[in-house]
């Protein structure tokens, strides 16, 4: 039997100040005792992800909140794409030019995470442990946003299982001949119950933080690259202090093939890991190997990482390129033809002992 659960809130979030979206619409699965929520209406956002740990004693890892008075963007985790978090100016140099119309500005301005964090989902598939989602309504989201026309579809899996999700992305373009670039990314908020992140140490095979100006955008540097520079230069071994308020985009430029950014609890023994690996997924859910096979990965070598002024969780985004990557960076955008088999990327949440 399938035991997913489809039921209402009464209420759901603010996308403004000026009104407020219908109820939310929740997905349940709870697959022994490691349980995900998703809020259908609203962009698949993750509402509740309890993990449990090699104990069998179950932990809050994400908890959102459909709450209207709590801006949407400020808890849970949502998909960014076609770009992810900042981007500026709203028009995009190509034959003809794309102007885009955000659903977010910021307070400078500045276009925000993407066309699709709060867009409707509907079910293709599910399953005991998983669901697999699409957009609702494309067309009538391409009539209100032509950019969309020239990009990639996509469909979300999340898959879960003991003590760990796996959201994967798979892009395919419908249209004759190429799409134009995108870049993708996940915005998930990480917390290990109810404790706070003061004493929380970091661990990553990142490398880098990209250098950004007043606006949080990234400083072009020659031939539009992000300027960087080494990461032991913003963390000292590893901690986050409280006198420490990250927003940086982390960035891996050593050879190893996946990213990895950990938080531990050392006191807890426990540690919460994103990485991108693809192989855990196929070593226990084999059904898998058949959705990306033929499909390039694309690797989520950018962690934005952000700390919320209440220091009780930590953003910790994994991206396929950087901020504003039309402007600056072009070359970790991706493409497809209209005769490929598409792309895919993945990255996991796992909670273990230290």
């Amino acid at each position: 039997m399938n035991p997913i659960k489809l039921f209402n809130f009464f209420f759901s979030h603010f996308y403004s100040v000026l009104h407020m979206e219908p109820p939310a619409q929740t997905f349940l699965l709870n697959h022994k005792d490691n349980i995900l929520e998703l809020d259908l209406l609203h962009g698949a956002k993750i509402l509740s992800l309890v993990l449990k740990d090699p104990s069998n004693k179950p932990h809050t890892i994400i908890q959102g909140s459909s709450d209207p008075s709590r801006p949407f963007l400020s808890n849970g985790g949502f998909l960014m794409y076609p770009w992810v978090n900042r981007l500026d100016p709203l028009e995009i140099t190509s034959s003809p030019p794309v102007k885009i119309n955000p659903d977010w500005l910021d307070g400078n301005g500045v276009a925000l995470h993407g066309l699709f964090a709060a867009c409707e989902r509907e079910i293709v598939e599910s399953g005991s442990n998983f669901v697999i989602l699409k957009p609702t309504n494309m067309e009538k989201l391409r009539e209100k946003n032509n950019f969309l026309k020239q990009i990639p579809k996509f469909i979300e899996s999340f898959i879960l299982l003991e003590g760990s999700l796996s959201v994967m992305t798979e892009f395919l373009y419908e249209e004759d001949g190429e799409s134009l670039g995108f870049g993708y990314g996940y915005h998930p908020y990480i917390q290990l119950d109810d404790l706070g992140i003061n004493d929380a140490r970091i661990q990553t095979n990142m490398s880098h933080f990209i250098q950004v100006d007043e606006k949080l955008l990234p400083i072009k540097g020659p031939n539009a690259q992000y300027q960087v520079k080494e990461l032991k230069e913003l963390l000292n071994d590893g901690e986050i202090t409280k006198d420490l308020n990250l927003d940086h985009c982390f960035v891996r430029k050593n050879e190893e093939n996946e990213s990895f950014f950990s938080i531990i609890f050392k006191e807890q023994g426990l540690e919460v890991c994103l990485n991108d690996s693809i192989e855990m997924l196929l070593k226990k859910e084999m059904q898998f190997q058949e959705v990306i096979k033929g499909k390039e990965k694309i690797p989520l070598q950018y962690f934005q990482v952000y700390t919320p002024p209440d220091r009780k969780r930590i953003a910790v985004e994994p991206q396929s390129s950087g901020a504003n990557a039309y402007f600056i960076g072009k070359e970790e955008l991706r493409s497809l033809k209209n005769k490929d088999s598409g792309k895919y990327g993945i990255f996991n949440i796992i909670l273990k002992g230290t």
